[in-house]
């Protein structure tokens, strides 16, 4: 009798281990709003300003209805909390060897982006971008009229105020040229956008960079941390908010997943960022 009822016991544990690791995974997966305030000082001369961001990263969207549905919610759950400004920091696609049509498969993905509010939006392209034409992707949101940053700055207009948005190519894959603001930009409030948290350190790159592409190492164990990351960036910069004498990095963990569709010790998220820019 002890042993069947021991026998009972291990196989619950067992079912209820399975349940919360089942459950555990999934709700990493499941795509949620992370809300973070970033505070940038500038010895230029504007007002204090504070601005609501959207940062979404590296969507990584295979081609099935199911998937481009995920993304019509998040751009929903997005307009819902009515950002300022929206910037996609690259990796639309999954691996493009399990993309049946990449060319339909990226007109589709930059229709879903550009179908609302574009006034808002801001892209860069990543690394899946590189590795599947990004000349095609670049020549998409052209015709789409939308402002995709290849190593060039965007003067972005909101209410009364100019801000210079500067968006570096992917470090990861040598897309990365430096560029200065111009003069234009002097004394008003600026920040940059790239893929790989890397083009932050950049020795001439200062202020505030967004950026993605890590997925905060996709699975992080407790008292280690990722297991890899796929930059250069020093790893205090991989995940979330990062700051030394010259720069500020905010490295979001990004929505989708890439290689495997597994997530541990990190989530699936966009996060909205409340950036206060004072002199």
């Amino acid at each position: 009798m002890f042993k069947i009822r021991s026998f009972h016991f291990y196989v619950i544990v067992i079912i209820v281990a399975i349940y919360f690791a089942v459950n555990f995974f999934w709700l990493n997966l499941k795509i949620e709003m992370s809300t973070s305030e970033i505070n940038v000082e500038s010895t230029d001369e504007f007002p204090n300003t504070s601005i609501k961001i959207a940062l979404v990263g590296d969507i990584h969207l295979p081609d099935t209805e199911k998937d481009y549905q995920i993304l019509n919610t998040l751009l929903e759950d997005i307009d819902i909390e009515n950002p300022d400004i929206i910037i996609f920091a690259g990796d639309y696609t999954s691996s493009p060897k399990k993309v049946d049509s990449m060319d339909k498969h990226r007109s589709r993905i930059v229709e879903l982006l550009t179908k609302d509010q574009l006034n808002k939006k801001v892209f860069v392209l990543g690394n899946y971008e590189s590795w599947s034409n990004p000349e095609a992707w670049i020549e998409e949101f052209k015709q789409r009229d939308a402002t995709l940053l290849e190593n060039e700055v965007y003067q972005f207009r909101l209410n009364d105020q100019t801000i210079c948005i500067r968006g570096f190519g992917d470090y990861y894959t040598r897309k990365f040229t430096y560029i200065d603001f111009p003069d234009e930009c002097n004394n008003k409030v600026k920040f940059s956008v790239t893929h790989d948290p890397a083009g932050a350190f950049d020795p001439r790159v200062e202020g505030l960079v967004l950026a993605g592409h890590t997925h905060c190492g996709q699975v992080r164990l407790p008292f280690y941390g990722a297991l890899w990351v796929p930059t250069s960036a020093p790893k205090e910069a991989t995940c979330g908010l990062y700051q030394d004498n010259q720069r500020i990095v905010f490295t979001t963990s990004g929505a989708g997943t890439t290689v495997f569709p597994v997530r541990v010790g990190t989530q699936s998220e966009w996060d909205m960022l409340k950036v206060s820019f004072q002199r």
